[in-house]
């Protein structure tokens, strides 16, 4: 949760949800605010 809680506070994250089970992460961003090498 900590690592989601990082995520969402990140400017142009929407929304972001991790799965520790998996070992993956699922974020939905705004792109004129973020792209996805950052």
């Amino acid at each position: 949760q900590t690592i989601e809680k990082a995520l969402k506070k990140t400017e142009g994250i929407l929304e972001a949800n991790v799965n520790f089970a998996t070992e993956k992460a699922a974020i939905s961003y705004n792109p004129s605010q973020l792209t996805p090498e950052k």
